[in-house]
């Protein structure tokens, strides 16, 4: 017997498509956002707008006209202008509130430019008030050495810690605590209080003379060399009433291989309330 043999349909592969890569073809309807923020730009310009808010309504209005109801196609990156400021930013704010791609439109936009605008002006005032406070600090280091000489003349050697305290109460200064080495300080610091420092311990010779002056919760600290912020004695000593301000002169007013620290200290006293 024979078998009836049944023919099999072979199927052919379907052909794969081939994406060619390339360049699209635009929607002729179509206009693009660079096209849309050029026209923004121009009107701006051309207006003259007075404010910030002004401007940006221009380019909304600009934007929608433009568009007229057809497509804009916005690209994925948008470039932003290099120029510093928030006026080159302008066209693209107002292009994307009239695509409609911002949330709020151009209220947003306001919003985030007056935020801008005030930040900017908060930073401002930061940097002039420190300014200002280290115009100030400055300013009471060196116009203490530009104040007339006392009238003692004192000797030109060394001065120890009896001559220092016995000129001190001679020339008058102001809440003056006494002549301290940096390891023998006094408990507590008072409210007003000025006096001289060695940097020295108790048991050594001595070494440099320093001073200070407190006034309320600032504290001048006088070192002739120049630049050089209190020992850990003193500044535990200055804030042993609570917390206080510390400043001390960056200006030198001693040469080294010199001994007149400790005139330049009674100097620096006499001077501190006038």
């Amino acid at each position: 017997m024979t078998k009836s043999m049944k023919s099999k349909t072979i199927q052919k592969p379907k052909s794969k498509k081939v994406i060619k890569k390339g360049r699209q073809k635009k929607n002729k309807n179509g206009k693009s956002f660079q096209s849309v923020t050029s026209a923004i730009k121009k009107a701006i310009l051309k207006q003259e707008p007075k404010n910030l808010e002004s401007a940006l309504k221009i380019g909304v209005k600009t934007g929608t006209a433009r568009n007229n109801g057809n497509i804009i196609k916005t690209p994925r990156v948008i470039k932003i202008p290099k120029t510093g400021g928030i006026l080159p930013l302008i066209p693209i704010f107002a292009g994307l509130s009239a695509l409609g791609a911002l949330s709020g439109g151009i209220a947003n936009v306001v919003k985030a430019v007056k935020e801008t605008k005030a930040a900017k002006e908060q930073l401002n005032e930061a940097q002039r008030h420190n300014k200002t406070i280290q115009d100030r600090i400055r300013a009471f280091f060196t116009s203490r050495f530009q104040i007339k000489k006392p009238t003692l003349t004192l000797p030109k050697h060394a001065l120890n810690n009896l001559e220092l305290t016995t000129y001190a109460k001679k020339l008058k200064v102001l809440h003056f605590r006494g002549v301290f080495m940096k390891d023998c300080l006094p408990r507590k610091i008072h409210k007003f209080e000025s006096g001289i420092v060695n940097l020295d311990n108790m048991s050594g010779a001595g070494t440099h003379w320093t001073a200070y002056r407190k006034i309320n919760m600032n504290i001048y600290y006088f070192d002739s060399y120049g630049n050089l912020t209190p020992p850990l004695e003193l500044v535990k000593y200055f804030k042993s009433n609570g917390l206080c301000n510390i400043f001390y002169n960056h200006t030198p007013y001693q040469t080294f291989n010199t001994v007149n620290c400790g005139h330049l200290c009674l100097k620096f006293l006499i001077n501190s309330y006038t």
